[in-house]
């Protein structure tokens, strides 16, 4: 299998690790909370900034961003409904740009 190998620094592969997944297979969304957070805390981004990368409204961000925030327990329960944020029984029709 052919491959490139390069030096990147650390910021490049935050990058990569919160963006590039993107158009391929979902990420979870505790771990699309998490890695946004990163980005927030310790790379000074903002949620526009986030937003304006993923194409998503500013919204969006905040609501995944509550999910890094959630107690262990809660995060439990997400990750054994997999990527279902909303609670049980409600409907919603609309989808976040």
């Amino acid at each position: 299998m052919p491959c490139e190998v390069c030096v990147l620094t650390p910021q490049q592969i935050s990058d990569i690790l919160n963006f590039d997944n993107l158009p391929g297979d979902p990420v979870h969304p505790l771990h699309e909370a998490a890695g946004w957070q990163s980005l927030i805390d310790k790379d000074g981004w903002t949620v526009q900034m986030i937003a304006d990368r993923i194409g998503k409204s500013i919204g969006y961000v905040y609501k995944r961003l509550l999910v890094a925030g959630m107690i262990e327990d809660a995060k439990t329960r997400v990750r054994r409904r997999g990527d279902h944020l909303r609670p049980r029984g409600t409907n919603r029709t609309r989808q976040d740009p």
